[in-house]
């Protein structure tokens, strides 16, 4: 499974998520099957991007998206099951969001990811 870290920057207030340590060389967001499979990651480390560049300020656009996505929205929540897969069977309690990649945080600290298109 793909390592991720969280990064905000503190000057305009986006955030992203990045890719640090994939799992096979090439693997990332659109690359790696863990992220499609449902199934909740540990807490990824947060940072404060002090000398990081922001994706969409900075860089205007222009990064490679299998290894950066900006986070559009952070939503919170739990789930009410029997674990913390898509598959097992339970009910995700939280916020509704629109588009691009969504990061739900559950209160017993593990995190899934959505991405534009996800059928979720």
């Amino acid at each position: 499974m793909c390592r991720v870290e969280f990064y905000k920057d503190p000057y305009c207030g986006h955030r992203w998520a990045r890719v640090t340590r994939p799992c096979y060389p090439g693997y990332g967001f659109t690359t790696c099957p863990s992220f499609f499979n449902g199934s909740s990651k540990s807490a990824p480390r947060c940072f404060v991007a002090v000398q990081e560049p922001c994706p969409k300020c900075d860089l205007r656009g222009t990064y490679d998206r299998n290894q950066i996505r900006v986070v559009r929205r952070v939503r919170n929540g739990f789930r009410l099951g029997t674990g913390p897969s898509r598959r097992d069977p339970g009910v995700d309690i939280g916020d509704e969001g629109v588009g691009g990649l969504s990061v739900y945080r559950y209160a017993s600290s593990s995190f899934r990811y959505n991405f534009d298109g996800d059928k979720s």
